[in-house]
């Protein structure tokens, strides 16, 4: 299933950004371990991994938000692959309205040759491949995300003004519905968050991939998976 669909029938996690974190030194979970503080799942269960730096949750989700902003910030490729990562949702969705309307024909071809009398079991088993078929894509249409029309400023900043307006939803340490939604929104404009040791003896280092299709969805003004602020 498409990772920035929702069901509203899925369980709420309690730590939305659970999902996309990773152990900088083995790539494995970071999950809660203690008094609301992440650490690496396999030092926690096996102690297999070096990883023995914790870090707070709430710090650790003010502090990718601030991470995706200063990555939409920077100078350099990322705006071209936003466009690019737009243009290819758009491609595939002509693709697939275009498949749609050829098992359309082709079914109607069938029916047309039933109606004349032709109903073989070749004929009509083909008919049902293509019903199943046009299921299917209908189905990988309706997944696709939707890209609106680009605001009237460059989506790069309409990106970065759009994340900019999260940070006192999270940075407020309450657990509100508003909060819960907005970091869900946040996770689902995230591919990974890697955990590494930082400097000092308990610094922590972020470092966070985006996921650019996502993003091109989100500047080019489609609703996020969740909230919004």
């Amino acid at each position: 299933p498409d990772r920035h669909m929702t069901s509203t029938a899925a369980p709420r996690s309690p730590w939305p950004l659970t999902a996309v974190l990773r152990c900088g030194f083995c790539g494995g979970a970071m999950i809660i371990r203690a008094h609301d503080r992440y650490g690496c799942a396999a030092r926690g269960r096996h102690g297999s991994c070096a990883m023995n730096r914790r870090i707070a949750r709430h710090e650790l989700e003010t502090r990718t938000l601030a991470g995706l902003i200063a990555w939409t910030e920077k100078p350099g490729g990322w705006k071209k692959a936003l466009e690019d990562s737009r243009a290819g949702i758009l491609a595939r969705r002509a693709r697939l309205e275009g498949t749609l309307a050829e098992t359309h024909g082709a079914m109607a071809n069938i029916l047309e040759a039933v109606e004349r009398g032709h109903a073989t079991e070749t004929l009509l088993a083909r008919l049902q491949a293509l019903e199943n078929d046009l299921a299917r894509h209908r189905l990988a249409l309706e997944a696709l995300p939707e890209v609106g029309k680009a605001p009237a400023d460059a989506p790069a900043r309409a990106l970065t003004r759009r994340l900019r307006a999260f940070r006192p939803i999270v940075a407020a340490p309450a657990q509100t519905d508003g909060r819960h939604e907005t970091l869900a929104t946040l996770r689902g404009l995230l591919r990974s968050v890697r955990i590494s040791p930082g400097a000092g003896r308990y610094g922590v280092r972020i470092s966070v991939e985006p996921d650019l299709e996502a993003l091109a969805c989100y500047a080019l003004g489609t609703l996020p998976p969740l909230g919004t602020p």
